[in-house]
């Protein structure tokens, strides 16, 4: 029941394709080829790291930091099966971290990482001490939660950012991961937030 098997059967294309890679429990938006002439080009940029990954997330307020700020480290598979950890040595995952807004009980928070990790992110942060809000992985594995999907991590794909001397399929490309993560930025939004009383 992987997306790429629910898109084959609802659409009857057999060559889709995916051109990138996310994580299960991640929100946010997934490209597909469903032309084998080109899905290498767009593939490699990827690959090659020439579009940039952004991802929003809502976790606890990190205090004594000024943001931006970086945050390196090495990470190795864990102990229980598909989860890292970060152990002593020469560092081979980076993040960038920064604020986008202070919300009265968590941050959300723009992550830019230079790395591709598994789990990257979700490590970096659990790091820091605050974790990425309904995160079942870190710092401590839950009991697994099968396909429930009632308290989601609170991360978001936004995907990519402008890639400098590409060609227009590639800024179109953009554009359109840029405007279909709008629809998905509710995940991260509580509903039904209260408005603000009046004086």
């Amino acid at each position: 029941e992987t997306l790429l098997v629910r898109l084959k059967k609802k659409l009857g294309i057999e060559a889709l394709t995916p051109i990138h890679r996310l994580d299960r429990e991640t929100a946010g938006v997934v490209i597909f080829s469903r032309r084998e002439d080109s899905r290498g080009a767009y593939q490699s940029l990827f690959q090659q790291r020439e579009i940039e990954k952004e991802y929003e997330a809502l976790a606890p307020h990190l205090y004594g930091r000024e943001f931006p700020f970086t945050y390196r480290s090495r990470m190795v598979e864990g102990e229980k099966f598909f989860t890292m950890k970060e152990v002593a040595g020469e560092p081979n995952s980076e993040t960038v971290i920064d604020v986008i807004e202070q919300r009265e009980a968590a941050t959300l928070y723009r992550l830019l990482p230079h790395t591709g990790r598994q789990h990257q992110l979700r490590v970096h942060l659990a790091a820091l001490g605050i974790p990425i809000i309904n995160d079942a992985f870190y710092p401590v594995a839950l009991p697994c939660k099968q396909d429930d999907v009632s308290q989601p991590l609170k991360l978001l794909a936004v995907v990519a950012i402008i890639v400098v001397g590409k060609s227009l399929a590639a800024f179109v490309l953009v554009l359109l991961l840029r405007f279909l993560s709008i629809n998905l930025a509710c995940i991260l939004t509580p509903r039904n937030r209260p408005a603000p009383r009046r004086s």
